[in-house]
């Protein structure tokens, strides 16, 4: 659950840059996508404990803040 709960609060927080006018509108959608992805494997986990849901939810947590400054330098405004 805490997993989900933190994974649903990245994605209002992910696209605050856009809100606040720094990046664009490829920002905007590469970072709802990013943040549904992350969320849909914390549900994922949450409702089947298993090593392998685990580690997909590991790997996408490491690699989610490095895809999303990726995305800010290249749509920056």
């Amino acid at each position: 659950r805490q997993a989900v709960l933190w994974a649903a609060t990245l994605v209002p927080f992910g696209l605050l840059p856009f809100l606040l006018g720094m990046t664009g509108g490829v920002y905007a959608v590469g970072g709802l996508l990013l943040g549904l992805a992350q969320l849909g494997l914390a549900i994922t986990f949450a409702r089947h404990r298993s090593i392998t849901n685990a580690r997909a939810l590991f790997f996408a947590s490491i690699t989610y803040l490095p895809l999303l400054w990726i995305l800010m330098v290249l749509a920056r405004t």
